[in-house]
């Protein structure tokens, strides 16, 4: 057609001289080899290593098919059955005449019986050329991608057998390490034989002390539920909570204090406390509570706390978290290193931060548990003395505990 470029004509491909390029990559790997550029032993190790590869690889000959395709071929000539080609011929005088008769009258009987013949040669025809066709197949075009992963697991094999000397003995060397490292956590685990209630009792106070201590906790949480108490020890809080009609559960790690909290009709379940908070699904909570828990945890678990609670607390819901100020030396010789499973103590201006950042809407400081009044410093009467006593009284003398109230 007019103004139609006409398409452009393919150049044939040079003919290459395969000879020629076989000669040139042959003086190339002579004159590398000469120079000394590939490890003594290479060739050795690839030929090595490409007999192990093929090893497994056992040439077969081809199948004899020729003569199961004749009778294929036979077959089909010989499985169209019909009543024409029955043969009357008696060779008797006058018995062609009565074999006819006789046919005639078996005729119905005759037609069914080659009817079924005639299926039966019909199916053993088509089993027979589905038959001839598999054998005329290499039995490896089904067996490709087994074979591909056999050769990938050689492989593998083969560059285990080629490590260094030291391979097995870093191996070795890595297994002591591990084990140095699984002993000396073994150490560093407690598991006392005494009792976590009996150490409540003996160092935080009884049962009733607790119950009247953390009244005013339990109100805070009112119209926040479900709760989730994470670390309940003996239950006080869920206690007054129950006292108060708020839905609440509590987690525990220590199973005599999960028996004991059940038996008093808590609902309680043995079980970490963040993996708890990780299992909830997210704003399912009213309210959190940690009580002396956050000082037995890591920095790490600090965080990974708030940000959950940030996510499994409704927006308005709250958050209640106590432990002990850091900014009173008197809990230093009282009461931080009294319980030898506190990891270390987290300051109150931390903790706000790490809620503001989780994006809780407002954060409240409650300072708690004032030391007793007779081991305060007492002033004397003198003006500047007396100021400095207050600002020591101030130091050591602060509030022991603190609790965060985060709304969310």
């Amino acid at each position: 057609m007019a103004g139609v470029a006409s398409p452009p004509v393919e150049q044939e491909p040079d003919s290459v001289d395969l000879d020629a390029v076989l000669s040139q990559l042959k003086e190339r790997v002579a004159a590398r080899r000469s120079s000394g550029a590939y490890p003594v032993a290479l060739e050795a190790q690839l030929a090595e290593h490409f007999q192990r590869l093929i090893a497994h690889r056992k040439q077969e000959p081809p199948p004899q098919d020729s003569y199961l395709g004749e009778l294929v071929d036979q077959l089909d000539g010989r499985s169209d059955f019909g009543l024409h080609k029955v043969s009357y011929d008696s060779g008797v005088p006058g018995g062609d005449a009565l074999h006819r008769a006789i046919g005639k009258v078996v005729a119905r009987q005759n037609a069914s019986v080659l009817q079924q013949l005639d299926h039966w040669a019909q199916l053993v025809n088509e089993m027979l050329k589905v038959l001839a066709h598999i054998a005329t197949v290499p039995p490896r075009h089904f067996h490709d991608d087994m074979w591909k992963e056999v050769d990938g697991v050689l492989q593998r094999m083969a560059d285990v057998e080629r490590m260094e000397a030291g391979g097995p003995a870093a191996v070795a060397s890595l297994a002591a390490r591990v084990a140095a490292l699984e002993e000396t956590a073994g150490k560093q685990s407690f598991d006392p034989w005494y009792s976590n209630d009996a150490f409540e009792t003996a160092f935080r106070g009884s049962r009733e002390e607790m119950l009247d201590r953390y009244a005013d906790l339990a109100d805070e949480l009112v119209g926040y539920d479900p709760v989730l108490d994470i670390g309940c020890g003996r239950g006080e809080l869920l206690t007054l909570l129950a006292e108060r009609s708020v839905p609440a559960w509590g987690v525990e790690i220590d199973e005599t204090l999960v028996s004991g909290a059940v038996a008093q009709g808590l609902d309680v379940r043995r079980g970490d406390g963040l993996a708890s908070l990780r299992d909830a699904a997210p704003a399912s909570l009213g309210g959190v509570t940690l009580i002396q828990v956050i000082e037995h945890l890591t920095p790490q678990q600090a965080v990974d706390l708030v940000a959950l609670a940030a996510d499994r607390v409704r927006p308005g819901g709250k958050v209640v978290i106590e432990t002990v100020n850091p900014q009173s030396l008197y809990v230093y010789a009282h009461a931080f290193y009294v319980d030898p499973t506190h990891v270390r103590p987290v300051h109150p201006a931390w903790l706000l931060f790490l809620f503001e950042q989780a994006g809780f809407a407002s954060t409240v400081i409650d300072w708690r548990s004032p030391p007793p009044e007779v081991d305060r410093l007492e002033p004397v009467g003198d003006a500047a003395h007396d100021a400095n006593v207050e600002r020591l009284n101030q130091l050591l003398f602060a509030a022991q505990d603190y609790a965060v109230v985060a709304i969310r």
